[in-house]
């Protein structure tokens, strides 16, 4: 079972509180507030203080100059909140009205992958889930179907309150619009305390897509071996050689079909070619499985940032192809410019075989 992170986002209004810096809300015709969550106004530690907000950048995507993200990780609170650090965001509220929240957030992992929100201390939407793991999303809706919002009954101050639930789960941005049908995209809007600083969404190097064909043989030891992928004989193609697992760094995968490629090591594979390669081809079990993809260099450092991949990324399923009766679907990863290797963030992914097309 997928224990889940929480994170609880409230809404206090507030008549009058001396503030250094409000935002105050434009002519925007959605009537968008945005807050970066790293530009909080105050940060009020727990009863217990047990738990403590800090500012991350190990995940890449982030809009501005980080997110914050709840340490030590891995511990659920439930809804005791005073084992929960807040975070205070105000907001000059000139239209009244209802505001729908929303949330962009990132879960590392399965098990820190949720969040409630509400309004003046009482939660109004809970449970929030985040199944795309490893990616950023933008969340409004509880598991029950209600959409987290809040009523603003005269222009107001508005202080948005951000709690910690279970400890790992990383905010970077919250929102605030009148439109019930406005759903953020990307990094979001800018932040009107960064007003005047660009903010750039950096472009993935790489792009993948479900492979259009396989064809499978049998080896010397009775094997089943992959024959070609995508129209391409795998006489053609490189393996590629994992490094990071010490078990089996070192070792080249190959094209046999028995058995998972190595590598995983909590989650992570990291396979790299001995020259620059333009596509990348994994086959891999079942092909439902999701988590993130990055480019490598010739010395095995990142190039642009993650690529989200999830089962659309991945052919239909082909079954029963190996003496285990597993199916195998297969993903092709594509390159805008070269690459020496690939980098594999997936606590479920079972490649059987990573390969590539040589760069012209």
């Amino acid at each position: 079972m997928r224990r889940m992170c929480f994170v609880v986002l409230s809404i206090l209004l507030l008549g009058s509180v001396a503030s250094a810096r409000v935002r105050v809300q434009g002519d925007d015709p959605n009537g968008l507030v945005v807050m970066e969550a790293e530009l909080y106004d105050a940060m009020v530690p727990a009863d217990t203080n047990e738990f403590k907000w800090e500012l991350g950048k190990e995940f890449e995507g982030y809009a501005y100059e980080g997110y914050m993200r709840t340490f030590p990780k891995g511990t659920n609170v439930g809804s005791t909140l005073t084992r929960s650090p807040r975070l205070d965001y105000n907001v000059e509220i000139t239209k009244p009205g209802k505001y729908y929240i929303w949330a962009r957030v990132f879960a590392p992992t399965s098990a820190e992958n949720s969040f409630h929100l509400g309004d003046s201390g009482v939660k109004t939407a809970d449970r929030i889930d985040i199944p795309e793991i490893a990616q950023w999303i933008w969340k409004n809706k509880a598991n029950n179907g209600s959409r987290a919002a809040v009523e603003v009954k005269e222009p107001n101050r508005v202080t948005i309150n951000c709690w910690m639930r279970e400890s790992g789960c990383c905010v970077d941005k919250l929102l605030l619009t009148s439109d019930p049908n406005y759903v953020p995209s990307g990094v979001g809007p800018r932040d009107p305390l960064v007003a005047g600083i660009p903010i750039e969404e950096p472009l993935p190097i790489i792009s993948a897509a479900p492979v259009t064909g396989m064809t499978f043989g049998v080896g010397d030891a009775n094997n089943v071996i992959l024959k070609s992928i995508n129209g391409i004989d795998t006489k053609d193609l490189i393996l590629g050689v994992t490094i990071g697992d010490p078990a089996v760094a070192g070792v080249e995968d190959d094209f046999i079909l028995e058995r998972p490629y190595g590598n995983d090591l909590n989650g992570l594979w990291v396979t790299m070619f001995g020259v620059p390669v333009s596509t990348v081809f994994i086959v891999e079990k079942d092909g439902n499985d999701t988590g993130r993809f990055r480019a490598l260099d010739a010395k095995g450092n990142p190039i642009g940032g993650y690529l989200p991949f999830a089962p659309a990324n991945f052919s239909s399923a082909i079954a029963g192809v190996n003496a285990a009766g597993d199916a195998m679907s297969g993903t092709a990863i594509t390159a805008k410019v070269p690459i020496f290797g690939i980098e594999i963030r997936s606590t479920d992914l079972d490649p059987y075989s990573i390969s590539a097309v040589p760069a012209k």
